[in-house]
């Protein structure tokens, strides 16, 4: 049988958060699931027959939502998915993923940066801009905005000469 990829409507991390919250066997002991089942079915209508959607329930390892699952598709967004379960697995809820700044250069008299400055990323998928993390996160994440204000308060830094770049270092490891 081949991979079964996903394209999961928002409402299916929403539905995927009240069975984080709840947990999947509570959920169905309680009668709440085929209520999100209704739910996920309802919003796949509305996102049209592109999306397809799987959860299921490692613990008890059988399927709780199945629409349109068998259709290959491209991974897409689902990848933030597989990348926050697995963080969340791996370094526990309390855990800060960071963005550090280095240079190479000097700071000039009136807060000028005369050289590049590396942005180097440690696995944050909410980092962005503020109208990315508002509409993809409710608001909740490290703006690049943020970041730059950080520079002006703590080292002066108000104009840049050279380029800023972004280093994935972190991520070929």
């Amino acid at each position: 049988m081949p991979r079964k990829w996903l394209a999961l409507a928002l409402s299916v991390v929403s539905g995927a958060s009240i069975l984080g919250a709840v947990g999947p066997s509570t959920a169905a002991a309680t009668g709440e699931l085929p209520a999100l089942q209704s739910d996920l079915s309802h919003q796949l209508a509305l996102a049209g027959t592109q999306d397809g959607a799987y959860v299921s329930d490692v613990t008890a390892r059988q399927a709780l939502f199945s629409e349109r699952a068998d259709v290959l598709r491209p991974p897409a967004s689902v990848e933030k998915l597989y990348t926050a379960t697995t963080a969340l697995a791996r370094f526990g809820p309390l855990t800060r993923l960071t963005t550090t700044v280095s240079g190479v250069g000097h700071l000039a008299p009136g807060g000028v940066w005369e050289g590049n400055l590396y942005l180097r990323g440690e696995g944050d998928p909410t980092f962005g801009s503020p109208s990315f993390i508002h509409g993809a996160y409710g608001g909740k994440g490290a703006s690049v905005s943020a970041l730059a204000s950080q520079l002006v308060r703590v080292d002066g830094i108000h104009r840049v000469t050279g380029s800023i770049m972004g280093d994935e270092t972190y991520q070929a490891r």
